[in-house]
């Protein structure tokens, strides 16, 4: 079930790549700049986005449990769409069974 929510999460961070620009994705990555390894940057399309998010997760920086880390980015790079869709579902991806 735990491996459940976690897929859910990944596909939500999937749906998030598509709301963000190519400028907003650079910013976003900006704003985590120390968190992330500078050589590990892919670039702004999808695969650099999905990138990004999957070394957030491996360093335990963004999780389902804990979204105002991204939710907070995602208004900061001016992200609004992705920001409301983290906010409106965080309630259901971060249930802990």
């Amino acid at each position: 079930m735990e491996e459940d929510f976690d897929a859910e999460f990944r596909v939500v961070l999937v749906k998030i790549t598509d709301l963000m620009s190519p400028d907003e994705l650079n910013k976003l990555r900006f704003l985590f700049y120390n968190k992330i390894k500078r050589g590990d940057y892919v670039g702004t399309t999808i695969d650099g986005a999905i990138d990004l998010f999957r070394q957030l997760l491996d360093r335990a920086i963004i999780d389902r449990r804990n979204l105002s880390n991204l939710i907070s980015a995602l208004d900061d790079v001016g992200c609004r769409p992705a920001a409301q869709l983290l906010r409106g579902i965080s309630h259901l991806i971060s249930i802990d069974n």
